[in-house]
């Protein structure tokens, strides 16, 4: 047909590049990678849906997400997921840099079909 009918969103490489800067101390807030998972299933601590979230947005809209406002799950988690949650997290840098890694991981990754602009 010609035209592009699958996006696909990088939620592993964002995951993999979260883990690397959280080893690296770049990620304000998180010291370790088990604050990734709120159980040893592996469901997600407030970090990892808004960063799930951002990725989503990106992909769907083809902007980037850096400058939304900090979403309430860091502020009030549900009870659903506050299993592990760390005041620290309210720190709006942790979210602005998760904004962050979210469009440079879909920019950089073709099958998401979306391209930063170019700078001029």
């Amino acid at each position: 047909i010609g035209r592009t009918v699958i996006y696909l969103i990088p939620t592993a490489q964002a995951h993999n590049a979260l883990r690397k800067m959280i080893y690296n101390k770049e990620m304000p807030g998180m010291t370790d990678q088990g604050e990734l998972f709120r159980d040893f299933i592996g469901h997600p601590t407030v970090p990892v849906v808004a960063l799930n979230a951002y990725l989503h947005f990106a992909v769907m809209y083809g902007v980037s997400p850096v400058g939304l406002p900090q979403p309430d799950i860091f502020i009030n988690p549900p009870a659903s997921i506050r299993a592990g949650y760390k005041e620290e997290w309210k720190n709006p840098e942790l979210n602005k840099k998760l904004q962050e890694l979210a469009w440079k991981t879909v920019t950089e990754y073709a099958p998401s079909y979306v391209k930063a602009p170019e700078k001029k």
